[in-house]
């Protein structure tokens, strides 16, 4: 199987809340988050090159951070890979190839999540709390 050089990747795994599970940080998230990285990355599974997959996981950043006003990642740090494909579409209009990414786009998120409609699912961020779920606490997305 040849690299799939135009398949790429946004991966999330938050595993902190400190204003959720102060004594009990989730396990699964970033687990299960590192373990579809693998996947990817495999020239077995989705073999995409290790450069085109952004792999963001609540241990990239520093130790479980005290509070939620300083935890992380939180919705800029997500924004900004999606903007990086953004910028490659971009790149690809300009060069004639059409406003597109590549061949296929993998979008895998794990966390603590809600559901504000049946239609639409979001990731809440790090720095989420009970008070703040708003747009700046979350990554939203919609079922189609």
């Amino acid at each position: 199987m040849a690299q799939n050089d135009k398949d790429y990747a946004v991966v999330i795994g938050i595993k902190d809340y400190p204003a959720f599970d102060d004594d009990n940080p989730l396990t699964g998230p970033e687990n299960d988050a590192r373990a579809f990285h693998e996947w990817l990355i495999s020239p077995d599974g989705g073999d995409v090159p290790a450069a085109n997959v952004e792999l963001i996981t609540s241990g990239k950043f520093s130790p479980p951070f005290a509070s939620a006003k300083v935890a992380r990642p939180i919705v800029n740090e997500i924004q900004s890979a999606f903007e990086n494909l953004q910028d490659i579409a971009a790149d690809n209009e300009e060069k004639g190839n059409g406003y597109r990414v590549g061949r296929r786009l993998y979008i895998y998120m794990s966390g603590h999540g809600f559901a504000p409609t049946f239609e639409e699912t979001g990731l809440l961020m790090a720095n989420a709390t009970p008070e703040r779920v708003g747009s700046t606490y979350h990554i939203l997305g919609k079922y189609t």
